[in-house]
């Protein structure tokens, strides 16, 4: 397994070089109100694009990710 990776290395191409897109979506409770919320993130792993959802929505909305739920990642196709 590593001798793969590292001939796949020496041609130029990485198993995490190739940035994907997910579309991230989950529910966040503010006082009276629930929003549900939708984004689109590319990253190389869905732990990486988790971790930007959690941030860009606490940032946006002035949320902890204790308050996001039912987080759900999906990986978009993009067809050529």
């Amino acid at each position: 397994m590593v001798f793969t990776r590292i001939i796949g290395w020496a041609q130029g191409v990485s198993p995490l070089s190739e940035v994907k897109t997910f579309r991230v979506s989950g529910w966040v409770s503010r006082g009276f109100r629930t929003l549900q919320l939708f984004k689109k993130v590319r990253a190389l792993t869905v732990e990486e694009a988790l971790e930007k959802f959690y941030s860009d929505v606490g940032s946006n909305h002035k949320v902890k990710r204790s308050q996001i739920k039912n987080v759900r990642v999906e990986e978009v196709r993009e067809e050529a």
